[in-house]
């Protein structure tokens, strides 16, 4: 859940959009770390951080070696929009239209992984609604 919303004093309001990009960092980084992003404290109580990739335990906590060995081996463009999508700040965080022009999801990507992706959400589709009618 994105800072804000969990800090949101009552009767308050805040960007939906931000907040979702927040929760886009959280799904990415999930997705290639296996397991769901600890934000460190240390890292929310400066309402900021220095986006120096080496610097990744400034702002999550790993829950063992085996998700800090995953960390380490993405790249440095795969570790900037994850970081860049966690910003505790929302007046700083990137939005979710920036981050699909981001450089990792423009380039990291072949026509042939949508055909793919297509298939199977496709296939998946027709599963559901056959064991559905059951």
């Amino acid at each position: 859940m994105a800072p804000e919303v969990r800090d949101l004093p009552k009767d308050e309001e805040y960007d939906i959009f931000l907040a979702d990009a927040f929760s886009l960092g959280a799904t990415i980084f999930t997705m290639l770390i296996g397991e769901f992003p600890l934000i460190s404290s240390k890292y929310l109580e400066t309402d900021t951080f220095d986006s120096d990739c080496e610097s990744s335990e400034t702002f999550v906590e790993f829950k063992n070696d085996e998700c800090k060995k995953r960390w380490d081996l993405l790249s440095d463009s795969a570790k900037e929009l994850i970081q860049d999508l966690l910003e505790p700040s929302d007046f700083k965080r990137m939005g979710v239209d920036d981050a699909c022009e981001h450089e990792w999801i423009k380039s990291g990507f072949s026509e042939d992984i949508r055909l793919v992706v297509y298939q199977e959400m496709s296939a998946r589709k027709a599963f559901i609604t056959t064991h559905n009618r059951v």
